[in-house]
């Protein structure tokens, strides 16, 4: 889980520093900061479930942070479009699905907003 962990945190630098020049900033802008700023990693399963009238599941919720990576092992995470609607994430193995947080709305000054929320079918 070490490497996992370290790799993930190489890959959101990257992003990081995309992000930063797409909004005409030097990519290295907020190096130190995203460098000794937090990670947290956190595992959610989203199986689907034979009686969703009975289980909780995954509340909708919109991510706090300023990206989220995610792998998927299975089916069952949606993602709510412009209309509202919920639809399926697709479950491709070996693929990353990179979200923009909240934080990152605030980041860019509203140039990247979070329009959407996520949740886990129960």
């Amino acid at each position: 889980m070490g490497y996992y962990a370290r790799a993930v945190q190489v890959l959101q630098q990257q992003l990081m520093e995309l992000v930063i020049e797409s909004l005409g900033l030097n990519p290295n802008y907020l190096h130190d900061e995203v460098e000794n700023g937090s990670q947290v990693m956190t595992v959610n399963c989203y199986p689907k479930c034979p009686e969703p009238e009975l289980a909780l599941g995954m509340p909708s919720h919109s991510d706090y942070g300023s990206i989220t990576i995610l792998i998927q092992s299975c089916p069952g995470l949606q993602i709510m479009d412009q209309n509202k609607n919920w639809i399926s994430v697709p479950d491709i193995e070996g693929a990353l699905l990179v979200q923009m947080g909240d934080q990152m709305e605030v980041l860019s000054n509203g140039q990247y907003i979070q329009k959407c929320g996520s949740q886990g079918d129960c």
